[in-house]
């Protein structure tokens, strides 16, 4: 996987600092239809639903529960059901439509 971020980082896009960063926009966007696409056919997994907010332009900060398990790399696992799992995110009151 790594090395696949690389060749994407050497090629200019994303950016691998503190976290990956989709610095594309093409890609951004090409990413953000494919995840819309997909997702009528198929609800995103629990895994890809912490992927997708990268692919937003807003920026964001998982907060409650997904905080932690962000922050524990997932070592830190409530017992969501996978028909019901929330993303605890936190946007800016201007982003909020968006």
């Amino acid at each position: 996987m790594r090395q696949a971020v690389n060749r994407l980082e050497d090629a200019g896009y994303v950016r691998y600092d503190d976290g990956l960063t989709v610095v594309n926009e093409r890609v951004r966007d090409a990413a953000r239809e494919l995840v819309a696409a997909s997702a009528g056919v198929s609800p995103p997994s629990i895994e890809e639903s912490y992927v997708i907010p990268q692919f937003g332009a807003r920026p964001f900060a998982f907060t409650r529960i997904d905080a932690v398990y962000v922050w524990t790399q997932g070592g830190y696992q409530v017992g969501w059901s996978p028909d019901d799992y929330p993303l605890f995110l936190s946007v800016r009151e201007q982003d909020v439509d968006a």
